[in-house]
């Protein structure tokens, strides 16, 4: 009876499989949210910065047109051969 007694002490005393399993499980699962979110984040702040790039290289290049154009006599550009 004593024993019984014993191993009823010691089982109350260490946190059981569960309580290790759920707390894994839960930081688990907040980690893998949070690379999630900051991913996400990164995704939409690289690609709002692509678009702005790309805008301003066709921007670039529009003036530059309209630079050749200007300086071309009569309007008319000759256009290199490839």
């Amino acid at each position: 009876m004593c024993s019984q007694t014993k191993q009823q002490v010691n089982d109350a005393q260490r946190p059981s499989a569960s309580l290790w399993i759920r707390l894994i499980v839960g930081l688990v699962s907040v980690s893998l949210l949070a690379v999630a979110a900051a991913s996400g984040a990164l995704y939409f702040r690289f690609k709002a910065k692509n678009t702005e790039f790309h805008e301003q290289t066709l921007r670039n290049q529009a003036a530059l047109i309209t630079d050749y154009l200007k300086k071309a006599p009569d309007g008319a550009l000759q256009l290199p051969k490839m």
